[in-house]
């Protein structure tokens, strides 16, 4: 799905035209051990994990030039974000939330986890497209 997304957003820009993506990365090492989310922990249905190395090569096959790439925020602010987002969810939706709600309140606590073990973090990409 992410790479018929990005190639369908590359057809829609100009060449010249500049895409910023933030993104939620896993590791290699996590993904050398983890390869899949465990059933039970896969709170948004996901079925797979992103990493960089996958995520710049759809960009580069896609028609994008990478022109930077750096970790932000750093892997306290993300996880602290995450956790405030969970409490957000906990005080307004005390008793239930929609359904997407409740993935992210399941999952926040394991990935704040994850961002601070650094086995994942949030990447800040800036990718231009490039003459087809």
């Amino acid at each position: 799905m992410y790479e018929t997304a990005t190639e369908a957003l590359s057809r829609r820009m100009r060449p010249g035209s500049l895409l910023v993506v933030s993104e939620t990365l896993y590791s290699e090492e996590l993904l050398a051990r983890e390869p899949r989310l465990p059933a039970d922990a896969d709170h948004l249905a996901l079925g797979h994990r992103k990493w960089l190395r996958c995520v710049i090569d759809v960009m580069r096959d896609s028609g994008f030039r990478i022109r930077d790439e750096r970790v932000l925020p750093c892997a306290e602010d993300a996880a602290r974000w995450v956790l405030e987002l969970k409490s957000n969810i906990d005080v307004h939706f005390p008793k239930e939330a929609s359904s997407p709600l409740e993935a992210i309140r399941r999952m926040a606590s394991d990935l704040a986890v994850a961002l601070l073990q650094r086995e994942a973090s949030v990447h800040s990409i800036v990718a231009e497209r490039v003459p087809a």
